[in-house]
């Protein structure tokens, strides 16, 4: 689940839970991550940060904490595509073409 703000800050939470059925025990682990949208010149870079924290497991499992911080580059040729009046908005077919600058 995510929400992202006007100010282009985005709050995600997550869990990818699994049950391994020949053991019968969960994996839980849950997530938590902010990101920010950034313009790096031309360039829109997305930059995250996470934590998370496995809540069960096997004991051969995975345990404890584990944290990430990520970016993410848009290659210069898609960002001009999708960018319009300066704001940076969702691709696809339907997406709005932006200015050629």
């Amino acid at each position: 689940m995510a929400y992202t703000f006007h100010s282009a800050w985005t709050v995600s939470f997550q869990s990818e839970t699994t049950y391994n059925w020949e053991i019968e025990e969960w994996s839980v682990p849950f997530n938590v991550a902010a990101s920010k949208l950034v313009m790096m010149g031309k360039l829109p870079v997305s930059l995250q940060a996470g934590v998370g924290r496995w809540l069960t497991s096997p004991d051969s499992g995975p345990d404890g904490w584990q944290w990430c911080i990520t970016p993410y580059v848009w290659a210069p040729d898609i960002s001009e595509d999708l960018m319009v009046d300066g704001s940076v908005v969702g691709g696809g077919a339907d997406a709005p073409r932006g200015k050629k600058r």
